[in-house]
């Protein structure tokens, strides 16, 4: 598996140095694209239907992947990523925007409290249960 380094020309300043910044970032955030596909790849089904997924969706995902850098967050998105590419329009742009604002602490507190619901058409519910005052961690 190929990294990508982050350039450094020393004590470059003035013009080169915006340029090499710019450089440095887009290589950051092609990696973390790369990483997140590398991992989706492990989930993708035989019978993926990639071309069904609208471009208009791939284009917004790896724009909001782009600056995820934390293993634990690369790994839900490449759920996302590869449960798009299974089932296409599963999972709107709507939930792409909602995923790309939260970090890793609330991601978490996120699936503790879903793995509390279940699914019963039409309808969804919750065990909701209170805490001794720490919250849900």
């Amino acid at each position: 598996m190929k990294k990508f380094s982050i350039v450094d020309f020393g004590n470059i300043s003035g013009p080169a140095a915006d340029v090499i910044n710019n450089f440095n970032r887009i290589i950051k955030e092609f990696t973390n694209q790369i990483d997140i596909v590398r991992i989706a790849v492990k989930d993708l089904e035989p019978d993926s239907k990639p071309k069904d997924v609208s471009d208009d969706w791939i284009t917004f995902f790896f724009d909001k992947v782009k600056n995820v850098n934390e293993d634990y967050m690369k790994e839900i998105w490449a759920k996302i990523l590869a449960g798009g590419l299974n089932k296409p329009n599963t999972y709107t742009k709507q939930l792409l925007h909602t995923m790309s604002i939260m970090d890793t602490k609330i991601a978490k507190r996120f699936m503790k409290i879903r793995s509390s619901c279940f699914y019963s058409a039409p309808y969804i519910y919750a065990f909701v249960y209170k805490t001794n005052g720490e919250g849900i961690r």
